[in-house]
């Protein structure tokens, strides 16, 4: 049964990979990404956002609204601990690992066939892996805090398709996870997975050894807003008499 949850938590990666694939073959390249380029960026991706949600997957809203009306998150407040580190590690699910397993194996795979720069893009790719995985991890945490302060979960918008009609259910769906969905992809992937790689393969956009320290610039500065923000809609949740 683990063996299945583990397979089916690595269609995430597995769909965009094979898309991927179809894409590069019926035009030869991505915008001067080839395949093994391309798929490398699909798999550290696939990679960073297992390992967003392997340790911030309690904090996905639609995990979360859940752990907020069960009493978890009321209970975590009355321990003599980090809420937030509590709920994170009692939520942690072994099957996640499917997105990390797989999207290592697809980083792999694509690094035998980027002839003359491994070298060059293994040394970014720790960073990236690392930087990615934490961002998107705040990036859940902050959804989170954002149900606790306004009292109501972003669950309504879930996919992009939706997004404007979901909108027209303001204010219910007033922070929709489109917001999350886009951040997620253009500070958690773009700025820690995009950039680097694409400044150690010579492609893309570059802002030279900047392209490396935008990541861990982006990630700090996401840490500081969620502790602030997270520390605010706790102080909102006990002001209001729930504990």
């Amino acid at each position: 049964m683990l063996f299945f949850k583990i397979l089916v938590n690595s269609l995430d990666v597995v769909t965009p990979s094979l898309a991927t694939v179809a894409l590069v073959r019926a035009f030869g390249t991505i915008k001067g990404w080839n395949l093994p380029e391309v798929e490398l960026l699909v798999g550290v991706s696939g990679a960073s956002l297992g390992l967003g949600m392997l340790f911030g997957g309690a904090f996905d809203s639609f995990l979360f609204d859940g752990i907020y009306h069960n009493g978890e998150f009321e209970a975590s407040l009355l321990r003599p601990f980090s809420a937030a580190l509590l709920i994170a590690s009692s939520n942690v699910r072994s099957y996640r690992v499917g997105r990390i397993l797989f999207g290592l194996v697809l980083v792999v795979y694509s690094l035998f066939f980027i002839h003359g720069r491994q070298l060059s893009v293994l040394a970014v790719l720790p960073l990236s892996l690392a930087c990615g995985g934490i961002c998107i991890s705040l990036l859940f945490t902050i959804d989170a805090s954002a149900l606790i302060y306004l009292r109501q979960s972003n669950s309504a918008t879930r996919s992009l398709p939706f997004a404007v009609a979901d909108l027209g259910y303001y204010p219910t769906s007033l922070f929709p996870a489109v917001a999350r969905t886009i951040a997620i992809f253009v500070l958690g992937i773009g700025s820690t997975a995009y950039l680097p790689i694409s400044y150690a393969l010579g492609k893309g956009i570059n802002f030279g050894i900047g392209s490396l320290l935008i990541g861990p610039v982006v990630t700090l500065m996401i840490f500081v807003v969620c502790r602030m923000f997270w520390r605010s809609s706790v102080e909102s949740y006990r002001k209001r008499g729930a504990i």
